[in-house]
């Protein structure tokens, strides 16, 4: 799902006004306090920095680990 024109010029002000310039990983600006709207898999994402640093391991282990140091998904408006 795309960002229209305007709605990217609004998010841009958006985040300008607040101060805090970042972008996400499409490029596009948002604020430091904001999510990345995306359908990445965070298990995904994360265990494949881990393999990077340690390959061989397990998606399943990396997944666990996740579970147990974040056991809920905070809830965001």
């Amino acid at each position: 799902m795309g960002l229209t024109s305007s709605t990217r010029t609004h998010r841009l002000a958006v985040v300008e006004e607040a101060g805090r310039t970042l972008q996400d990983r499409k490029g596009l600006p948002r604020c430091s306090m904001g999510l990345d709207n995306d359908d990445l898999d965070p298990v995904t994402v994360i265990h494949s920095v881990i393999t990077a640093i340690a390959p061989g391991t397990e998606r399943d282990a990396v997944a666990e680990a996740l579970r147990r140091s974040a056991p809920h998904r905070p809830a965001h408006p």
